[in-house]
């Protein structure tokens, strides 16, 4: 019996057997469990880098709420106290196509000062035009009616038109572009 413990503790490829102990299978495991973590490692650092990388640059460039800012037209072109529309443009990005967009605004002016409005009907997001000739808005595909002031007057729409950021400065109305939930009777950002 002592000879056989002797010959199998001498004996590696006995030895592996009897135990089920094999030294390769541990190397293998090692080294796939090493990949496996270096790779983690690897690719948490490009997900941070990355994630680092867009938030400084957003920092450098100017990016963030003030960039949005979309120039409606100069003052002085503007007809005091009349309701009005003006064609914006600007960009967007979605994923990683970049592209100019063009929308309508509502001048109002509300208290003597000019502020720019959504084009689309609260009730079911359509377009609204303005009536020159009778100084208010229409949704001709429910038929809300709008004041010159963007108060509902009659129809479906459950609020007033739906006003967007504004400012003057220099001279020049600017406002920013916002995406309204329509259907309910607050404004709501989407």
């Amino acid at each position: 019996m002592l000879a056989l413990i002797i010959r199998i503790s001498l004996n590696p490829v006995t030895r592996s057997s009897i135990l089920g102990y094999n030294r390769r299978m541990q190397r293998r495991s090692f080294f796939q469990s090493f990949v496996a973590f270096v790779g983690s490692i690897v690719l948490a650092a490009v997900g941070l880098g990355t994630a680092i990388v867009q938030g400084v640059g957003s920092v450098l460039h100017g990016k963030g709420k003030d960039e949005n800012w979309i120039k409606v037209d100069e003052i002085d072109h503007l007809l005091p106290g009349q309701p009005q529309e003006r064609t914006i443009s600007f960009r967007t990005k979605d994923g990683w196509e970049e592209k100019t967009e063009h929308q309508k605004v509502l001048i109002i002016y509300k208290d003597g000062e000019p502020v720019a409005h959504s084009p689309s009907c609260p009730h079911l997001d359509c377009p609204v035009s303005l009536v020159p000739e009778a100084e208010k808005f229409i949704c001709k595909c429910h038929m809300s009616y709008f004041d010159a002031k963007g108060d509902v007057i009659e129809g479906p729409a459950p609020r007033g038109l739906d006003p967007l950021p504004t400012k003057i400065e220099d001279g020049v109305l600017y406002c920013r572009w916002v995406r309204y939930q329509s259907g309910g009777s607050q404004a709501v950002e989407v």
